[in-house]
């Protein structure tokens, strides 16, 4: 995330986590830090698959999953407290 080419939606990323700490939606001192532990949930599983067991395929099915399960740990993480 740090490279020049995704710096421009790294810090996409990273404005809407602060907009969402500051609406109270979110809870955390460091939004940067917070949108990389979204990046890293979302990513984890389908980049370490295919850099160590070589042109793994996902299905929809798996990257949904992936998808939503890093979702529920982010918010599990970062939601604030009274936040549906």
């Amino acid at each position: 995330m740090g490279d020049v080419v995704g710096g421009e939606r790294r810090s996409a990323v990273v404005g809407d986590e602060g907009r969402l700490v500051d609406q109270g939606v979110l809870k955390t001192d460091d939004p940067a830090l917070a949108a990389h532990h979204f990046a890293g949930l979302l990513l984890w599983i389908p980049v370490n698959r295919a850099m160590f067991h070589g042109g793994v395929q996902h299905t929809e099915a798996d990257l949904d999953l992936y998808a939503t399960a890093g979702i529920r740990a982010f918010l599990a993480a970062y939601r604030a407290p009274g936040t549906p």
